[in-house]
């Protein structure tokens, strides 16, 4: 609680007579007006709320310092509380989230993750929408999404929003298509692995590591390797990275997903890694001081590829060790060069994300491939000259296959 009367005077908390001037108070209640209250502060105060059973309430609203002793009004978090006299109502919207990824993928669910949004109070929340409609909420930078349709293709976005009911722009929207079992093209096979068992040095110095395993030539940036930061015991090692990068030399092969077990040795925050495939972000390894085995699934890149993880922004100092990943190829797409000219497709190009299909025998599935190879969507119960809607699919050339048959089309 909060004692107002000569406790709560400035001259008897941060001055005493003698270096006291007239316009002390006023220097701090312009300070509390431009230095607002920080999302680090506000997660001090519900942490020693929990301790103490006792919060700082000019941290849950700067704007009481301005009902007690005046002066320039503050930041109003409250405002359905003080709604007169000079108070500032919070119309300020979050930040448009990004880098928007999926981190996991099954035939029913779907999680993601996302960079932060920052608010002048502070983020409340975030809306999930899946195919342009409110999916979820949650209060994190990331989320599962559930009760999806195995071997279907989901567009995603989030919006961010604040106590005061600001809403961010859209992000960016990401297409996830939930595997299904027999898909052309999805690998099982593991395709390659790292256990960092070949580096030589074994070092708590940060440095640039670099070694070979297996034909590949791996470098680390700003990576120790000693047994403090080891995950499995003594004799397993592993590579610790502050603010770097891991990256292999090429690879063929292509790669389906990747799986690595991840641990914060040290005192640091949990966090998240960015995988990138080619230059390209294919997904998020998130990691704290538990030690956790994380898949990215879904990342289906064929050919060579390059390996990478990377977080140049914090200082956090994470663990990796058991690194492997899948093969992924391109399905086979003879038929959809033109040799078999009995099913056809029309209008094609495709307008209006809708086409008749002809040539084909009752109540057919059609599925809809990327030219990578993944599936993006599933019709059912397909009648010969029936009509095919499509999902809102980003404009380009895509494979529909059916039973026997296939054939090249060009979403506009």
């Amino acid at each position: 609680y909060v004692r107002y009367n000569s406790r709560c005077l400035p001259l008897n908390i941060t001055m005493n007579p003698s270096t006291y001037s007239s316009d002390f108070p006023d220097i701090l209640l312009k300070w509390n007006v431009e230095d607002p209250v920080s999302d680090f502060e506000r997660q001090r105060n519900n942490v020693v709320a929990g301790i103490q059973k006792n919060r700082n309430p000019f941290i849950d609203n700067a704007y009481l310092a301005t009902v007690i002793w005046g002066g320039p009004a503050a930041q109003n978090t409250w405002p359905d509380t003080f709604n007169g006299g000079g108070t500032t109502a919070d119309n300020e919207a979050p930040s448009t989230p990004i880098n928007l990824v999926s981190t996991a993928a099954t035939g029913n669910t779907v999680s993601l993750a996302w960079t932060a949004s920052t608010d002048n109070v502070g983020v409340s929340g975030y809306d999930i929408y899946v195919n342009n409609a409110l999916k979820m909420s949650v209060t994190s930078n990331s989320g599962t999404v559930t009760g999806l349709t195995s071997s279907t293709a989901y567009s995603f976005y989030v919006v961010a929003k604040d106590a005061a009911g600001n809403r961010s722009g859209e992000s960016a929207s990401i297409l996830v298509t939930t595997p299904g079992p027999g898909n052309p093209g999805e690998g099982t096979t593991s395709c390659g692995t790292e256990n960092f068992e070949t580096i030589s040095d074994v070092t708590s110095t940060y440095a640039a590591r670099e070694w070979q395993n297996k034909g590949i030539t791996w470098t680390a940036t700003n990576a120790r390797t000693d047994k403090q930061i080891y995950i499995d015991g003594d004799s397993n090692k592993a590579i610790c990275i502050r603010k770097g990068s891991l990256t292999s030399s090429t690879i063929s092969g292509g790669i389906g997903s990747l799986t690595v077990k991840t641990y914060l040795p040290f005192a640091d925050a949990a966090g998240n890694y960015t995988l990138k495939i080619n230059g390209v972000v294919k997904g998020s390894i998130p990691y704290s001081k538990t030690a956790s085995t994380v898949t990215v699934n879904g990342i289906n890149v064929a050919g060579n590829i390059v390996i990478e993880l990377v977080d140049e922004l914090t200082n956090n100092r994470v663990s990796f060790d058991n690194l492997s990943w899948t093969c992924y190829s391109v399905m086979a797409t003879e038929d959809a060069a033109g040799k078999n000219q009995k099913l056809s497709v029309y209008p094609n190009p495709v307008k209006n994300s809708q086409f008749y299909i002809s040539g084909i025998e009752k109540n057919e599935t059609v599925k809809i491939y990327s030219l990578s190879g993944q599936l993006v969507q599933t019709i059912e119960n397909v009648e010969n000259k029936g009509k095919v809607n499509l999902n809102k699919l980003p404009k380009g050339i895509y494979i529909v296959k059916t039973k026997n048959q296939s054939s090249k089309i060009i979403v506009d």
